[in-house]
């Protein structure tokens, strides 16, 4: 036995350089790779293309799933050999302009894709000259030069490193229900997931009309409403189910998650009511689970400025998103309720079209 103590000092600190960290902890940077990582890199690879289509440089995406990997092309700009070098091989390489969005909730770029793959291909085609590059766990191999070409656009192929993953598979059927809410959250970008177009001309409505559980809702289709207030973008779609719990969906920037935004959309509807006479208990509490059953809702918001909270940094503190959305929701709810036969008897009038599609710049039906 001895008394001698370990030792700390300069040389126990190791540094790790380039692309190696993300191999070490990829918890740190992807989530869990049994679980949820593979996921989290498709959003990545899709929210760069999202990006892109905010900033009006791209129409289409093209998504192919399969259980160790994906691949993601769109008809952007595409990259220059030397930027695609630095976006796959150093966090954070991204543009930093407005609009931005993280569909994940690490947004660090799409640099871990190149960490974790084996291989990564990535062929861009950008100011009419294309390239391949091929890299794999964390290093460039192969920059192929394609020549000319007459269309741009950038292809992702990503094959999960077994070394890192094991025996982990992408859950197909989670990752095509996100891309189905991205997709609803950009109703003018074209989304193509195994060959099949998903159907999201109408936002959230659409989604609402897709995972219907009921035959008897109402309205029919639901109503969807698309505004700007308070500098905050809001937009909300509704539909009643003849029974059953209700469902709200947020997003705040594209990320699924609770917080402001609900609450807004909660008092908001509850206001709305009261001023339709909908004759609801004089609990609040009680009065909302009258207006939750069975309501299935879509609330989303865009904020410059968003703080994400709790333990998996999927709620947003934002005082503009909770007012602004319980600004919007009152005055639309409000309209529409006032013919809602589940509170009223004998329906009362269509509300008028400066009432509720007045506040409007985009009034949503499916079908």
């Amino acid at each position: 036995m001895t008394d001698e103590q370990p030792t700390y000092d300069a040389s126990s600190i190791e540094v790790l350089e380039g692309l190696e960290a993300v191999r070490r902890r990829p918890g740190m940077y992807i989530g869990d790779v049994e679980e949820d990582a593979l996921q989290h890199l498709l959003l990545e690879a899709v929210g760069n293309v999202v990006d892109l289509h905010l900033r009006g440089l791209a129409s289409s995406v093209r998504i192919d799933l399969r259980e160790t990997g994906f691949v993601v092309e769109d008809d952007g700009p595409g990259l220059h050999p030397v930027a695609l070098h630095i976006v796959f091989t150093r966090l954070h390489a991204s543009s930093s302009a407005w609009p931005h969005v993280h569909l994940a909730s690490h947004g660090i770029g799409i640099a871990p894709l190149n960490a974790v793959a084996l291989p990564l291909v990535v062929e861009s085609r950008a100011a009419g000259w294309g390239c391949r590059a091929r890299f794999a766990q964390g290093t460039l191999e192969e920059l192929e030069d394609l020549g000319r070409v007459h269309e741009s656009g950038t292809r992702i192929d990503f094959e999960a490193d077994p070394e890192i993953f094991g025996d982990a598979r992408l859950d197909i059927p989670a990752a095509r229900t996100r891309l189905f809410e991205v997709a609803c959250c950009n109703p003018a970008l074209t989304f193509f997931v195994d060959g099949e177009r998903l159907d999201a001309r109408v936002g959230g409505a659409s989604f609402l009309a897709a995972t219907a559980p009921d035959s008897d809702p109402w309205p029919s289709r639901p109503m969807g409403v698309r505004v700007s207030c308070e500098n905050v973008g809001v937009r909300l779609a509704v539909q009643w189910a003849a029974r059953g719990a209700g469902e709200i969906h947020g997003f705040a920037n594209q990320q699924a998650c609770n917080g402001a935004h609900i609450q807004g959309f909660r008092s908001g509807l509850l206001a709305g009511a009261r001023t339709a006479g909908c004759g609801l208990a004089p609990s609040d509490r009680v009065a909302l689970e009258q207006l939750e059953e069975g309501l299935r809702a879509w609330v989303e918001v865009e904020v410059l400025d968003l703080k994400f909270v709790g333990p998996t940094g999927s709620t947003i503190v934002s005082a503009a998103a909770r007012t602004a959305v319980h600004e919007v929701t009152e005055r639309w709810m409000g309209a529409l309720l006032r013919c809602h036969p589940r509170w009223h008897d004998v329906p009362a009038p269509k509300p008028s079209c400066d009432e509720v599609a007045g506040l409007m710049e985009h009034r949503a039906r499916v079908g």
